[in-house]
C-alpha cells in the first residue's frame, strides 16, 4: 500500500545545530594593556575580538599568526571570533624569547601605573568659589579671609615645582583723574623652604590709558581672567604649602573672583 504524498526528507533531517569552526589570521595591532586588538583575516580586519585571556596573551606579537576560534550560532549567519593562542614553532631561544614578550609587556604596564601614581601624587589643585575683595598695597590675603587658596604640596629632592595661579581680576581707569585700578595675584611659599610673592612671579589685569579730547570724564572698568604658570627651583626636600597672596597696586579696592592655585611637583 502507498500513498500519495509530498518529500518528506526534511521530517529525516536531522537538527540544526550550531558550528565551531578554527582559523589562522594575522595580529596586526595589540595593546597588552587594554587587549585592543586588530587581526586580518580572509581579507578581512576583525576589530577587538575577544582574546582567551592567560599570562601567555601578554605574549602575543604583532605582525605574527595567531589561533582563531569561530562559532556560528544556529540560523543567524553570523559569526564571532576569538583569539586562542598564538602558534610558536620549537626552535633554539624560543622559549627565552616569549618570556622575554611577557617581561616586557608586565614592566610597560607597571612602569605606566607607577607614573600615573606619581602624577597623581605630584599635582594638587584649590579654588576659592566666589567674589573677593583685596584693598592693601602689599602682599596679603584676600579682605576677611584666611589664607588661601592653598596647597600642600611634597617636593622631592630634584627641589622643583610648577606653580600656577589665576582669577577673574577687576581693573578701572578715570581718564579725569588719571587713577588707574589694578590689582595683582602671586603665591608664597612655606614649609621646607620659605619664599615671599614677587611681582615677577604674579599675574595682573589693567586697562589701557584712553585719551579723551575735551573736558570729559570717563570711567573704564573691567574684569579679565588671567592665569600664568611659574617653574620654582631651589626648593628643599620635604613638605610645603603654597599659598594664594594679593596685592592693590595703588590701594583701591581690586575685585577678585574664583582664584586658584595648581602646584605640581618634580
Amino acid at each position: 500500500m502507498s500513498f500519495k504524498s509530498d518529500d518528506l526528507a526534511a521530517l529525516f533531517a536531522g537538527p540544526a545545530r550550531e558550528h565551531v569552526g578554527f582559523g589562522q589570521g594575522v595580529l596586526l595591532d595589540f595593546d597588552p594593556g587594554t587587549f585592543a586588538n586588530r587581526v586580518s583575516y580572509r581579507g578581512t580586519v576583525l576589530r577587538n575580538i575577544s582574546i582567551i585571556s592567560s599570562l601567555d596573551s601578554l605574549s602575543l606579537q604583532t605582525g605574527r599568526s595567531v589561533l582563531l576560534m569561530r562559532w556560528s550560532p544556529t540560523s543567524t549567519g553570523l559569526s564571532s571570533y576569538m583569539i586562542i593562542g598564538q602558534p610558536v614553532a620549537p626552535g633554539a631561544g624560543i622559549g627565552q624569547e616569549v618570556l622575554d614578550a611577557i617581561t616586557e609587556a608586565l614592566t610597560e604596564q607597571v612602569i605606566s601605573e607607577a607614573a600615573r601614581d606619581i602624577l597623581n601624587d605630584a599635582y594638587t589643585f584649590n579654588q576659592l568659589d566666589g567674589e573677593f575683595t583685596r584693598t592693601g598695597t602689599g602682599w596679603g590675603d584676600l579682605d576677611g579671609m584666611g589664607t588661601g587658596p592653598a596647597v600642600s604640596a611634597l617636593i622631592t629632592g630634584r627641589g622643583r615645582a610648577v606653580v600656577e595661579v589665576g582669577a577673574e581680576l577687576s581693573h578701572s581707569y578715570d581718564t579725569d583723574t588719571g587713577i588707574s585700578v589694578s590689582g595683582l595675584m602671586g603665591f608664597s611659599v612655606a614649609g621646607a623652604t620659605t619664599m615671599e610673592p614677587v611681582e615677577t612671579r604674579a599675574v595682573t589685569a589693567v586697562t589701557q590709558n584712553i585719551e579723551i579730547s575735551g573736558n570729559i570724564d570717563v570711567a573704564v572698568s573691567g574684569s579679565t581672567t588671567v592665569s600664568k604658570s611659574f617653574i620654582v627651583d631651589n626648593l628643599n626636600a620635604g613638605d610645603h604649602v603654597f599659598a594664594g597672596s594679593f596685592m592693590s597696586i595703588n590701594g583701591e579696592s581690586v575685585t577678585v573672583t574664583n582664584p586658584s592655585i595648581m602646584v605640581t611637583a618634580f
